[in-house]
């Protein structure tokens, strides 16, 4: 009879009960994040997925572009000078790219304290520079998966 009972619950059993058990779900942790609305378990996992896809490598590699340097130098250059207006670099005004760039870059550096005195750059420089465009990068996946949400079916 109990055999039964058994083979009775594992057939009404989802399919996520059958890989993570039972009891998975009867946390209480996790309790709470399925009372959560639909909308916002989906965009906590794609900022989840995101995050976890993009930020652990993110100053991994130094500055091998050769224009990621110089827009680097710029926003450097924009905290030493105090002008968040007219970008610098070298010996005179670089307007290759929106100031949007050069200001995002800045704020990174400014994270990571890059801007302190005219030592060599700090170990995390290269991930301070990169931050803000990843953090970006990280909010258009959640607006992207939530855009989609709506157009398609959970089912």
């Amino acid at each position: 009879m109990a055999e039964l009972e058994t083979k009775q619950e594992s057939a009404s059993a989802t399919f996520s009960e059958a890989i993570l058990g039972r009891s998975f779900f009867e946390d209480r942790y996790i309790k709470k994040l399925a009372a959560l609305s639909p909308k916002v378990r989906l965009a906590g996992l794609a900022a989840l997925l995101g995050a976890v896809l993009v930020l652990p490598y993110l100053g991994a590699v130094g500055l091998w572009d050769p224009w990621e340097t110089h827009y680097g130098e710029v926003a450097r250059q924009m905290i030493q000078r105090g002008d968040y207006v007219y970008p610098y670099w070298e010996n005179g005004w670089m307007f290759s790219k929106p100031a949007m760039t050069y200001w995002m870059s800045a704020l990174g550096l400014k994270l990571v304290g890059a801007n302190s005195g005219s030592g060599p750059l700090g170990l995390f420089t290269e991930w301070g520079m990169r931050l803000p465009f990843a953090l970006l990068s990280i909010a258009s996946l959640v607006l992207l998966s939530m855009a989609v949400g709506r157009l398609v079916s959970r089912r």
